[in-house]
């Protein structure tokens, strides 16, 4: 962990990405949160992005963290990008309405 809730992702220390996101109990719950603001992985690396997924679980596991929370996209990739989450253990949690101005 570089700073407080910012990761980077290296193999073979080469940097091939990285992970930004914020801590925060819930408001509903005894949940205390992981919400991930940043994921990205350079696209010749991206075969590992389900190992990286795995690592930053494993770094949370001795922290206050119970759940880990990533957005998924609204655009035409979403179901691709929803289906390896639910692969991953995932589930989906709530939407977001937005309005464009």
């Amino acid at each position: 962990i570089d700073i407080q809730g910012v990761m980077l992702a290296t193999y073979n220390n080469i940097v091939v990405g990285g992970i930004a996101g914020y801590c925060f109990p819930c408001m509903f719950t005894d949940d205390f949160l992981f919400v991930v603001m940043f994921f990205y992985v350079k696209p010749d690396w991206r075969f590992l992005t389900k190992q990286i997924i795995k690592e930053v679980e494993l770094v949370l596991i001795p922290t206050k963290v119970t759940k880990l929370i990533f957005g998924v996209n609204s655009d035409e990739n979403h179901d691709k990008q929803e289906r390896f989450m639910r692969m991953l253990g995932y589930k989906r949690i709530e939407t977001h309405m937005a309005k464009v101005f």
